[in-house]
C-alpha cells in the first residue's frame, strides 16, 4: 500500500466533507435544505456545505474530515486520507511520483505547533475543583508531583481548560462557563496525541487510556494507583490509541459506560478494558463525593 504524505494528509484535513458523505453514505444523514445535513445515528452531528469541518452541537465539540471518518464511520487514518483525496483541491502529484515524506518521517521531525495563548486568569483549577469536584488535595498533589503533566495545564485566552501532551504537539480543550459547554483539541496537522497526566517513566507499568482528560485525572483520583499512566484521546480515536500502543507496551481501556464506547471497546477487544458503574469517571468521582459528604 503506498505511503501517505505530509501533503495528502493537510489536503484530507481540508477537504469537500459535505460532498463525500452526500455521495458515499447518503443514506446515513439526513439533509435539511441544500447546505446542511444531520447524521442520523446522532443528531447534534452537524455538515455544512462549503466547510471541511463537522460539529457536534450537543458537546460544543468540531472536527476535520479525518476525525469524523474515525469516529463516526470507523476508517483507520490512512484510509480516511486516501478515501478523502478525491474530495480535496487537486490531488498530490507528490503522492503519485513516489515523492514526499511519508508518516514516520514527519512524526519524528519537530512540530512547530502552537499551543493556545495562555490568559491572564487561571480559570482551570477553580473548574476542576468546584465544577468537576475534584478534590483539592489530589489536585495539588497531582500539580506537585515530580513526574506531573498537571502543572502544564492552564486556561487559555478564551477561558478554555487546556491540557497540552507532554510533547507539546496535541492538546485538549474544555470550556470553564457551565452554561455554554465546549469540548474540542488543537493538534499539529500531522499527529494525533494524547494527554497524561504523567510523564512517561520506565517504571510505570502501561497506561490507562479514557476520553477526557477529566475522565483521566477523575479515574486517579479514583484509583490512586501510580504504577499506570492516566492518559486520554479527546474522544474515541483508533490514531490516538495507535500511538498509545506503540509506547506503552501494556494498555488498558477505559472508555465511557455508553454505546459508543462498548463499540469501541469492542473494535479493540484484544485490550483489558475498565468500565465506570455511570457515563464516565467523572460522574463516577462527583457520585462518591456526594456520598461521602
Amino acid at each position: 500500500m503506498a505511503n501517505i504524505y505530509d501533503e495528502m494528509i493537510w489536503n484530507a484535513r481540508n477537504a469537500d466533507l459535505f460532498s463525500f458523505v452526500l455521495e458515499n453514505y447518503r443514506g446515513e444523514v439526513s439533509l435539511e435544505g441544500r447546505n446542511w445535513m444531520r447524521l442520523k445515528s446522532d443528531h447534534s452531528v452537524v455538515l455544512k456545505r462549503g466547510k471541511s469541518t463537522y460539529s457536534d452541537y450537543s458537546t460544543g465539540e468540531w472536527g476535520n474530515p479525518i476525525d469524523f471518518l474515525m469516529k463516526y464511520m470507523r476508517y483507520s487514518f490512512k484510509d480516511a486520507v486516501e478515501s478523502l483525496q478525491p474530495y480535496t483541491g487537486d490531488i498530490v502529484s507528490n503522492y503519485i511520483d513516489g515523492i514526499g515524506k511519508n508518516i514516520s518521517t514527519i512524526n519524528s521531525e519537530k512540530s512547530d505547533f502552537q499551543l493556545p495563548k495562555a490568559g491572564k486568569t487561571n480559570k482551570a483549577f477553580k473548574y476542576l475543583t468546584e465544577v468537576r469536584k475534584i478534590p483539592v488535595k489530589d489536585l495539588n498533589e497531582l500539580y506537585n508531583y515530580h513526574l506531573s503533566n498537571c502543572r502544564n495545564i492552564f486556561t487559555d485566552v478564551n477561558g478554555n481548560c487546556v491540557f497540552p501532551s507532554t510533547d507539546k504537539d496535541f492538546c485538549e480543550l474544555r470550556g470553564t462557563n457551565i452554561l455554554k459547554p465546549f469540548h474540542g483539541v488543537a493538534k499539529d496537522s500531522a499527529h494525533d496525541g494524547y494527554f497524561s497526566i504523567f510523564e512517561k517513566d520506565k517504571n510505570q507499568k502501561g497506561a490507562i487510556l479514557c476520553e477526557s482528560a477529566i475522565d483521566a485525572i477523575s479515574l486517579f483520583v479514583l484509583k490512586h494507583d501510580e504504577g499506570y499512566n492516566y492518559c486520554s484521546m479527546a474522544g474515541l480515536k483508533d490514531a490516538s490509541l495507535e500511538r498509545v500502543k506503540r509506547e506503552y507496551k501494556h494498555v488498558i481501556l477505559a472508555v465511557d459506560n455508553d454505546d459508543a464506547g462498548q463499540l469501541f471497546r469492542d473494535k479493540h477487544s484484544e485490550l483489558m478494558a475498565m468500565i465506570p458503574k455511570n457515563k464516565d469517571w467523572n460522574e463516577d468521582l462527583i457520585q462518591k463525593t456526594i456520598e461521602e459528604e
